[in-house]
């Protein structure tokens, strides 16, 4: 019986790590300059079961990000396809969850930090996006 419960703790740790490893894989951080966002495939349809990450990190400055082609799965509260744009690690700061159409539209994070999610569900996949993301620091008179 010992030799059971071992072999299904090993496994379950095997399970973790990798589990562990490609959520990696799916982060993306990023501390200077301009980036082109893009979802998978751009702009052909993004596939099934996606998720992906980019945290924009920085000690001083700001974040701008545009939004110059948007469209994603439309659902209530943009629980299926969404992207989430959390502009500052403070928790009283709202997350903006997008999902559907968006038209050109312009966020820019509080402080020197900005982080990114888009995920998909297993149907419906749509265009998906292309979104210019600037770091820039602004010096007073």
């Amino acid at each position: 019986m010992g030799n059971k419960i071992d072999l299904l703790s090993v496994y379950t740790n095997v399970l973790l790590l990798i589990s562990a490893s490609r959520s990696e894989e799916n982060v993306e951080k990023i501390t200077h300059g301009k980036t082109v966002l893009t979802s998978p495939n751009y702009p052909r349809r993004y596939p099934s079961n996606q998720h992906k990450e980019w945290i924009f990190n920085q000690t001083t400055g700001h974040w701008a990000m545009t939004i110059k082609d948007f469209l994603l799965e439309e659902s209530g509260q943009c629980v299926k396809d969404y992207l989430l744009i959390r502009r500052s690690r403070s928790t009283y700061t709202t997350p903006v969850k997008l999902c559907g159409y968006s038209g050109s539209h312009s966020y820019f994070s509080e402080g020197s930090y900005l982080h990114i999610t888009f995920h998909s569900d297993g149907s419906d996949e749509d265009k998906g996006f292309s979104i210019e993301v600037e770091h820039f620091v602004s010096y007073g008179k």
